[in-house]
């Protein structure tokens, strides 16, 4: 099966790099609960944090490394479509050969195309999203989304929308997928 996986937040935890990146810059903290919105820190901020980090300070999201290798010893075929910006490539690389260790996963950068279409050029069924506009906007297109439930993608929902908690529950609801094709 071929799956759409989202990087950040999904696979890596932007939030909490962002959060104590705001922190050291403002002298604020900010709760996680409190960022109910996707775009809550300045593209600035975003921005600077992706020239400044490095692949020992940008953590997988807790069970996201084995949850990968299971898909791919599944002989899923992967294909991470980000909004990153194309100009951290080889940061994004440096961190899928470090954190992931293979080269088996495809990388596609959206550069301003929407997540639907790139998902029906490569015939990607199922997407794991955390951006609730992203996820609204495949599952539109008949994708089905496993949603990473999060404070600012809650307001979102649709018949081909599942919301998930955790990469043990994502990984079932693949395997459920997978039985009904």
């Amino acid at each position: 099966m071929k799956i759409g996986l989202d990087m950040d937040d999904v696979l890596c935890d932007l939030t909490a790099g962002l959060m104590e990146l705001y922190e050291r810059s403002t002298g604020k903290s900010v709760k996680y609960e409190e960022i109910d919105n996707y775009l809550w820190f300045d593209a600035r901020l975003v921005e600077r944090f992706h020239e400044e980090h490095n692949i020992e300070n940008f953590k997988p999201i807790e069970m996201a490394i084995e949850s990968v290798n299971s898909l791919l010893d599944a002989k899923d075929k992967l294909h991470i479509i980000t909004d990153r910006d194309v100009k951290f490539m080889e940061k994004l690389d440096a961190w899928i050969k470090h954190h992931l260790k293979t080269d088996k996963i495809k990388v596609t950068y959206t550069q301003g195309v929407k997540k639907s279409i790139i998902c029906k050029e490569k015939g990607i069924g199922l997407i794991l999203e955390d951006s609730g506009k992203n996820a609204l906007d495949c599952a539109s297109e008949g994708i089905k989304v496993l949603l990473f439930d999060k404070p600012w993608n809650r307001n979102y929902s649709h018949p081909n929308i599942t919301r998930v908690n955790s990469w043990k529950e994502a990984l079932q609801n693949i395997i459920d997928f997978r039985d009904k094709l």
